[in-house]
């Protein structure tokens, strides 16, 4: 079982591994009209890490 791009269009790892660009899909909304952007991966990202027990999140 592979990873398959849902809202990613595509990503591209760097030659060391340690960097991932990662282009997104366009013309995606949340349910409520908001737009899916960079914005709001970055803000879910950092809400999982601080409020999320376990491997994405801190334990606290």
């Amino acid at each position: 079982m592979g990873l398959a791009p849902g809202l990613a269009a595509r990503w591209e790892a760097s030659v060391d591994g340690l960097t991932w660009t990662i282009h997104l899909r366009e013309g995606v909304e949340f349910h409520d009209g908001t737009p899916f952007n960079a914005n709001a991966v970055v803000h879910n990202l950092w809400r999982i890490s601080e409020m999320s027990p376990g491997r994405l999140g801190r334990k606290r």
